[in-house]
């Protein structure tokens, strides 16, 4: 039995962690796209990344004392209207962690305005897609 517990240890360990890179890469590449959609204002992209229950949380940035939260629905309105996006970003992925189906990702973003640190977390859906449920960004003005 020990023997056969060591087996399929030893045979599961490189499908788990093949999955483990494999759900990075994704993570990756979402995170990228975000990045680039929001850039070329891209709504239909943004629509197919974003959670049905994406939040934007905005806390105390440019010297507000308040959280600002926007939905999906805001957040994309705002980026049809030129409020938001446009930019020309380069992307810095500084960490990512994943337990299971959710994951919790720091990327530094500088365009030519504005530098960006953001927390993304992510959730896998049924399907095995990753998608942005919530975006906290810090900005600051170069």
């Amino acid at each position: 039995m020990k023997n056969l517990v060591t087996i399929l240890t030893l045979t599961m360990m490189p499908s788990l962690t093949t999955l483990a890179q494999t759900d990075k890469a994704l993570i990756e590449q979402v995170t990228k796209q975000f990045a680039k959609a929001g850039d070329l204002r891209d709504v239909a992209q943004l629509k197919n990344l974003l959670h049905d229950d994406f939040r934007l949380a905005m806390n105390r940035l440019f010297g507000s004392e308040t959280v600002t939260l926007l939905t999906k629905s805001a957040y994309l309105k705002m980026i049809e209207d030129g409020k938001l996006g446009g930019d020309s970003r380069s992307v810095q992925i500084l960490s990512i962690d994943i337990t299971e189906n959710n994951a919790a990702v720091k990327v530094a973003m500088k365009g030519k305005a504005l530098t960006f640190q953001s927390y993304y977390h992510m959730v896998k859906n049924a399907a095995g897609q990753w998608k942005l449920i919530n975006d906290l960004p810090f900005a600051s003005k170069n």
